[in-house]
């Protein structure tokens, strides 16, 4: 099996019905709701169920675009500047998830230890980020490049 190019990541997801729990990582609280249903039933018995889950409220993800070529990368954008609607439940009614901000960003995450009152040292993250403009530019034009040849 081969690795794919492209990698999703999220800060976890909660329920705010859970909202006084503690975590030490960030977390993105949403409420999430679910629906049993049966779907195939035989002699008053169901024998087929299935549970779908239903998120509300905002949240964020990112893409790990690093391995991406400038063409793939401009697909990427504009499919995401083009997407009206994303999720296979629209037709029920279920919502969808709308695309309100891009970045694209060069990130490093710089690690350094730090000496704590209790003797120890504690690890701090540095994270450093550089947008680029030019190179979002670039990626469209080339996935334009693509579609005119």
């Amino acid at each position: 099996m081969n690795e794919g190019i492209i990698s999703f990541y999220s800060n976890p997801i909660a329920s705010v019905t859970h909202s006084t729990a503690e975590f030490e990582e960030p977390i993105q609280k949403v409420h999430i709701s679910s629906e049993n249903r049966s779907c195939l039933t035989f002699d008053g018995k169901s024998t087929q169920n299935f549970v779908e889950r239903y998120f509300s409220g905002k949240f964020n993800f990112e893409i790990d675009v690093t391995e991406c070529t400038p063409s793939q990368l401009g697909l990427i954008i504009k499919g995401a500047m083009v997407i009206d609607r994303l999720g296979g439940g629209f037709n029920s009614g279920y919502g969808h998830v709308e695309v309100k901000k891009i970045k694209l960003l060069e990130r490093s995450i710089e690690k350094v230890p730090k000496w704590s009152e209790d003797d120890s040292f504690v690890i701090e993250k540095k994270v450093n980020e550089k947008p680029l403009k030019k190179d979002f530019i670039e990626a469209l034009e080339a996935w334009n490049n693509v579609l005119d040849a």
